[in-house]
């Protein structure tokens, strides 16, 4: 017998190595946030920064320059036939202080969206995927306890690190837990649209 994985929702998790850049994007999402820059869309107690293009600043331009080969090998799983390019939709910092949170959300008008973690101080709180099938999460069947695998959980959970970028398919609901601990936890965002040519 095969059994036989359908309809997987594919997560690229890799390590952003870019040295000085780092400090300088948390330089920045520490500006916006002393001038109030920010939205009230999925935050609880927390700064997210009104959305940006890439190319406003210097800093999120090089970022995003050094993550070409990144987004382009996430994208590639895909394997789109006809000729494509991507561009960032939009960019925007978030500053999560302790005992705030981001609420249960997806990203709408792209295709995929992307956190890069830019500190993160321990129990500061992990990004939770929950499964997109509402179909699936109604069924009495999977409300039992299992031994969780790609079959039948319900969510999956990472744990950030510095420096970590998290690549996933818009329409795919997250959310943030509670930083629980002292120190700011803070990250970029960034949505990502693919243009067929």
């Amino acid at each position: 017998m095969i059994a036989k994985s359908l309809f997987q929702t594919p997560i690229q998790i890799s390590q952003a190595k870019i040295g000085l850049l780092n400090a300088e994007l948390k330089k920045l999402a520490i500006i916006l946030k002393e001038k109030n820059n920010h939205n009230e869309i999925t935050k609880s107690n927390g700064f997210q920064s009104v959305i940006y293009k890439h190319k406003d600043f210097l800093i999120t331009n090089q970022f995003i320059n050094t993550q070409i080969n990144s987004i382009n090998n996430y994208i590639s799983q895909y394997q789109l036939r006809k000729n494509h390019e991507w561009n960032i939709t939009g960019l925007w910092f978030n500053i999560n202080p302790k005992y705030s949170l981001n609420n249960l959300h997806t990203h709408c008008e792209c295709d995929f969206s992307a956190v890069y973690y830019i500190q993160v101080p321990k129990n500061s709180g992990n990004i939770i995927f929950e499964n997109p099938n509402a179909v699936m999460l109604h069924q009495g069947f999977y409300q039992n306890e299992f031994n969780y695998n790609e079959f039948n959980s319900n969510s999956y959970e990472i744990q950030p690190q510095d420096n970590m970028l998290i690549l996933f398919p818009s329409y795919l609901p997250h959310r943030v837990e509670q930083n629980l601990s002292d120190k700011d936890r803070i990250s970029l965002s960034f949505n990502i649209k693919v243009d067929i040519k």
